[in-house]
């Protein structure tokens, strides 16, 4: 029998296949950011990865470590009327397209997922309109694994 890794895998992933990379929390991961951070009453729940590219390309998909498990930190909630938000910061060695890594919780109904990022950008140059806040957390340690999530 030959033992084939993840890691053996990843020249394998043509790019043109996947839709986004991604860190996805463990399922106790999950449960510890919806336990302090309930979703909008009326509105779509997420909580589950940290987008780390959107149809990325091949450079980006050849330096990921597929299957690894991580660990790192989450740094604040970000809220307003619309989104709710877990700013992260990324272990060593991983990185994201997006400007200030994250986990989307909810959106309101109507409001996709991809807002996220325009909230976390008002909230880093202090824009504090619809509502925004910002609740800074310590010590919230998450984990998941490095997956992507291939193109239907």
């Amino acid at each position: 029998m030959i033992a084939i890794t993840t890691t053996d895998l990843t020249p394998l992933c043509d790019a043109e296949d996947v839709l986004y990379t991604a860190i996805v929390l463990d399922e106790d991961s999950q449960d510890k950011i919806l336990s302090i951070v309930p979703p909008f009453e009326h509105g779509k729940e997420f909580g589950h990865h940290v987008t780390l590219a959107f149809k990325p390309n091949q450079d980006h998909v050849d330096a990921l470590d597929f299957g690894k498990r991580v660990s790192f930190n989450a740094r604040a909630i970000v809220m307003n009327s619309k989104c709710i938000a877990v700013e992260v910061e990324l272990p060593e060695g991983v990185t994201s397209s997006n400007k200030h890594p994250h986990v989307t919780i909810c959106t309101r109904n109507g409001v996709p997922p991809v807002y996220s990022n325009q909230l976390l950008e008002d909230n880093s140059n202090g824009l504090g309109h619809d509502g925004l806040t910002e609740y800074p957390l310590q010590n919230m340690v998450l984990n998941g694994r490095v997956e992507c999530k291939m193109k239907s």
